[in-house]
């Protein structure tokens, strides 16, 4: 808590020209689907790559001009691969007193990252940890979710057939006589 609140209140002193925020997110081909919908009687095509799975990661930095230094890895993110996109991306776009802001992976936490920023003379920060997430309410409104991720639902919720019940009970009914069709 005590370096969440720290985190908040050295945000005021950062000048925002100089907040760089840097962040990566991938896409797979494993990731095509695997059922589709058609019309009535008609058969739904498409092509998947099947066996031949492939991850592509994009990595860039943002500042409040805009995007700079992007790179395209052919692969997933790991410690090697993230210190190669800073020295050979990153720093060169660097400018003295800026801050570059991280996300907590331990791909971003080696110590040649720190001294390869730094000799550029920038300062590496990472995000607090532990931070509250915020959810919209009915409203629109944000408003911070005191439990952490990994907490499960409460056991006594119910099945997802009951909830069905309850809620739809005429599709529940026509699901019922579907299933006892035969298929030809």
């Amino acid at each position: 808590m005590r370096r969440r609140e720290a985190w908040f209140r050295d945000q005021l002193d950062w000048n925002p020209d100089k907040l760089i925020f840097i962040d990566e997110t991938g896409a797979s081909t494993k990731m095509a689907r695997l059922y589709g919908r058609s019309l009535r009687g008609e058969r739904c095509r498409a092509s998947v790559p099947h066996g031949h799975w492939k991850t592509t990661t994009f990595v860039g930095a943002l500042r409040r001009s805009g995007m700079t230094a992007p790179m395209v890895l052919d692969g997933p993110m790991h410690g090697a691969a993230f210190l190669a996109y800073v020295e050979q991306v990153l720093v060169p776009t660097l400018k003295p007193d800026d801050i570059v802001i991280m996300d907590n992976l331990p791909a971003h936490k080696s110590v040649a990252i720190r001294e390869a920023i730094e000799k550029a003379g920038a300062r590496l920060r990472f995000f607090a940890t532990l931070q509250p997430r915020l959810q919209s309410n009915r409203d629109g409104l944000f408003e911070t979710q005191s439990h952490p991720k990994g907490r499960r639902m409460p056991k006594n919720r119910g099945t997802m057939a009951n909830h069905r019940k309850r809620n739809r009970p005429d599709q529940t009914n026509r699901m019922s006589e579907l299933l006892q069709c035969r298929w030809i």
